[in-house]
């Protein structure tokens, strides 16, 4: 009854609760020694620090729950453990160590004729793929995992693969596509009662919002997900939505606003330890810094994010900060070092995106060199077409 309890409690986004009944459940399990029970409790218990931002907790309780199963030789339960140490690896951003782990899930499923979770697995494997910059095969396990998760009725987990295929289609630039993924993804959700994963979505629908420009939709998209996550206790959600919301104010020249909200966001994403968002944030704080006027301080924290992208491996904004730091280094260091700079940066763009966000750096890059009366920057050679445009 515990163990109910425990996970309707984080079903429901109460986190604090759940953790208390989890712990309470360990607590009877040590002195019953029933290993089926101890691996259930530890494995929800590390569901719930992933939840709260807790992630390295999480690892520890996930490899754990897999060792008491495997010890205790049931497949259905390993499949489990195993499943959920991947999804508290790729929290982690660690999709090297996630994919050989999704991969033998899919396989073990598909064995033991587990039909109804096969389609989460192929969830989670596109996940990885994504993590990996492998976009054609994530989005393509992505579709595999909603036919599969429709046709076992499963509409929950269906709601939550739609949330993420959605996410991986603003990273590329189809918005439209995202927009109706996206709006499936809240049917489903309010539809079993997921606030949780409606937060994520209604995060991810702002997204859309803020790359069609529509700021003051996207505005109040990401304070209904912010009221939500804050409900439901999703700490690392809330970092995220606070620097969107902060980005939104930004492009709506609410600077003193947007500093607030970015602030705020980085202080989170140090307090979890989410070195992936703390570049993200530094970056988008660099840029508050170079609009009031402060290029020296903008290009500090900038160097400061490099250090977060590479740490992570966001090979995305490591090349989006690169962009904007050989932008500022042009009045501070010079156009040879700024060159360098930008090209570095434009280079390592074009291969984490495809494309995406390359023309929009470039035509960053010729407005800021013409304000500054030099010449654009030489595009890498590999990347220019014959008549020097993109």
């Amino acid at each position: 009854m515990l163990l109910e309890a425990a996970g309707n409690a984080q079903d429901a986004g109460l986190l604090a609760e759940a953790e208390d009944l989890c712990r309470q459940l360990l607590e009877l399990e040590s002195t019953r020694s029933e290993a089926p029970l101890k691996a259930s409790a530890l494995n929800l218990l590390s569901k719930v620090m992933d939840s709260m931002g807790r992630n390295p907790e999480a690892l520890i309780l996930a490899e754990e729950a897999l060792e008491v199963s495997e010890r205790d030789g049931d497949p259905t339960a390993v499949v489990r453990e195993l499943s959920n140490l991947t999804g508290a690896l790729l929290f982690a951003h660690q999709p090297t160590r996630a994919k050989p782990l999704a991969l033998r899930v899919v396989s073990m499923l598909t064995e033991l004729g587990m039909s109804r979770e096969l389609g989460s697995a192929l969830g989670t494997l596109a996940n990885c793929f994504q993590q990996l910059e492998r976009f054609d095969e994530s989005l393509e396990t992505y579709h595999a995992a909603i036919a599969s998760l429709r046709a076992a009725g499963n509409k929950r987990s269906e709601g939550i693969t739609h949330s993420n295929l959605g996410a991986l289609l603003v990273s590329k630039g189809a918005l439209a596509e995202a927009a109706q993924s996206l709006e499936q993804a809240l049917k489903l959700h309010r539809e079993t009662g997921n606030r949780r994963s409606e937060g994520v979505a209604l995060g991810n629908y702002g997204n859309v919002l803020f790359d069609e420009r529509q700021y003051e939709k996207s505005l109040a998209t990401y304070q209904q997900a912010l009221a939500i996550h804050r409900e439901v206790g999703n700490r690392r959600s809330e970092g995220l939505v606070l620097g969107s919301l902060g980005n939104t104010l930004l492009q709506l020249g609410r600077l003193d606003e947007a500093e607030n909200c970015i602030v705020t966001a980085l202080a989170i994403h140090r307090d979890l330890r989410n070195r992936r968002s703390e570049g993200v944030a530094l970056g988008d704080l660099a840029e508050v810094r170079s609009r009031r006027g402060d290029p020296q301080r903008a290009a500090l924290l900038l160097r400061e994010a490099l250090l977060c992208d590479v740490e992570a491996q966001n090979r995305r904004h490591e090349g989006l900060h690169l962009c904007a730091l050989g932008l500022l280094e042009l009045n501070l260091l010079g156009r040879a070092t700024a060159n360098n700079t930008w090209q570095r940066g434009i280079a390592l763009l074009r291969a984490a995106t495809g494309g995406t966000d390359y023309p929009n750096r470039v035509e960053a890059m010729r407005a800021t060199c013409h304000l500054a009366g030099v010449a654009p920057f030489e595009l890498p050679s590999e990347l220019a077409a014959p008549d020097g445009k993109p």
